[in-house]
């Protein structure tokens, strides 16, 4: 009894997110107009820093079209890392989890603001005060785009750039 009712709850919780909400519109699932916000990032890319050193990234669509899943390296600082994206529509949010070969793990949310993917972490509570982070991809054509990682100490009224790349669609 206790294993049906365990998954009851969890098809109850399921059905209160995006999955059952593809499920019951008529459309494909994820087919929602926001869904395909970040489709400029799909393919291979070549990145280049400021200081004309590169990374290198590869962005294809998984789970039935509803999952944009990045891997990302950069062999000059042995750095590898990989995002999954999804459109929430419950929220009306980009969500993106990242995680690299450091140990690190983040998690951010946003959406198109003025022509622009900007996705935000949580902001860290220090003693000097809250640190909040964001990434920004701008500048967007059909075979380029920029993207910067940015701090905010001032509650998000101002921003500094922290790193800034330039994505090149590989020929």
């Amino acid at each position: 009894m206790n294993t049906r009712r365990g998954l009851m709850l969890l098809l109850i919780w399921l059905c209160g997110s995006a999955m059952c909400h593809a499920q019951n519109n008529a459309a494909k699932p994820c087919s929602w107009p926001e869904g395909g916000q970040m489709d400029f990032w799909l393919g291979d890319w070549v990145i280049t820093y400021p200081d004309n050193s590169h990374a290198y990234s590869v962005v294809d669509k998984k789970m039935d079209g509803c999952v944009l899943h990045e891997q990302f390296r950069d062999p000059g600082k042995n750095y590898v890392s990989e995002s999954w994206n999804v459109y929430n529509p419950n929220i009306h949010k980009w969500q993106q989890t990242r995680v690299d070969n450091q140990g690190a793990y983040l998690q951010m949310a946003g959406r198109m603001e003025d022509g622009s993917m900007i996705l935000y972490a949580k902001p860290k509570i220090l003693q000097e005060g809250n640190l909040q982070m964001r990434a920004v991809y701008y500048n967007v054509k059909p075979d380029s785009f920029d993207w910067k990682w940015e701090s905010s100490r001032d509650n998000g009224n101002t921003w500094k750039s922290e790193i800034e790349m330039h994505y090149d669609r590989k020929k």
